[in-house]
């Protein structure tokens, strides 16, 4: 991995990327949350570097969905995930915790129009939510990969049923305020 720095491009040789795009992944390093925005605003900025943020847990069989917030920055957005989908070099399984331990996520904020990271900031997981997304992701890594064909399809069946990221939010099985 290479170092990040805030100012310079996000990964070198990359100066652009799809705007308003966002992954989460759960990788060897840990938790991270990639935010590409074509031109965020100081105010954007500032809010992904401080403001409170909402993170919420939906799971619908082998999928994956985290719903996160940023005050300042919007409304909800999600980011369906799958461990079978991260390239095996980086792929690691967390253990199971005690219901005290707080993860850490990693939030990046890219402008997608240039390639350059405007933002990084590290977020606890309250312990209960780490718990309960540590043992989905378990669960999932534990289960048959279907491909990524009959994954795609039963995220588009999730869309179907919760046409937005906020409706995902109501109906997600852990909701919390990061850092707290």
């Amino acid at each position: 991995m290479h170092a990040l720095n805030i100012g310079a491009s996000y990964i070198n040789g990359i100066t652009s990327w799809p705007d308003g795009n966002a992954e989460y992944n759960y990788l060897s390093t840990g938790h991270e949350l990639r935010i590409f925005w074509a031109s965020p605003t100081e105010a954007e900025i500032e809010a992904v570097r401080r403001g409170p943020m909402h993170l919420g847990l939906f799971v619908d069989g082998s999928v994956i969905d985290l719903v996160w917030r940023i005050e300042g920055a919007g409304g909800w957005s999600d980011t369906p995930f799958s461990i079978h989908q991260v390239p095996e070099a980086s792929r690691a399984i967390p253990d199971a915790t005690t219901g005290e331990e707080r993860a850490l996520l990693t939030v990046l904020l890219v402008d997608a129009a240039t390639g350059i990271l405007k933002a990084i900031r590290a977020l606890s997981i309250p312990p209960h939510a780490t718990e309960r997304l540590h043992a989905a992701i378990r669960a999932q890594a534990a289960a048959p990969w279907e491909g990524r064909e009959a994954h795609l399809a039963k995220i588009a069946a999730i869309y179907r049923r919760f046409p937005d990221s906020q409706d995902l939010a109501l109906a997600a099985e852990v909701l919390v305020r990061g850092g707290t």
